[in-house]
């Protein structure tokens, strides 16, 4: 995997931390407007993860926390989804 990483954009960031503290894509909705974020739906969440992997050439979300790892920030997801 060739070094491909940028500067991620805030909702990105949040959408990856989030992913990476545990989250079920299925509560990234409620997560980034616990945090300001305009509610998107599923669709262009999962639009928005899947041109992320290809631009990080991963296969999974999983594999693409692994490869964003040193820019993930703490997400309570706790906290955002109660």
């Amino acid at each position: 995997m060739s070094e491909k990483l940028k500067a991620l954009a805030d909702y990105e960031l949040y959408l990856i931390s989030a992913l990476a503290h545990g989250a079920k894509v299925s509560d990234l909705p409620a997560i980034l407007g616990y945090f300001g974020f305009s509610a998107h739906s599923m669709g262009s969440i999962e639009k928005k993860l899947k041109a992320m992997r290809k631009s990080q050439g991963c296969a999974t979300n999983m594999q693409l926390v692994y490869v964003l790892r040193k820019q993930i920030i703490h997400v309570d997801i706790a906290k955002a989804l109660s």
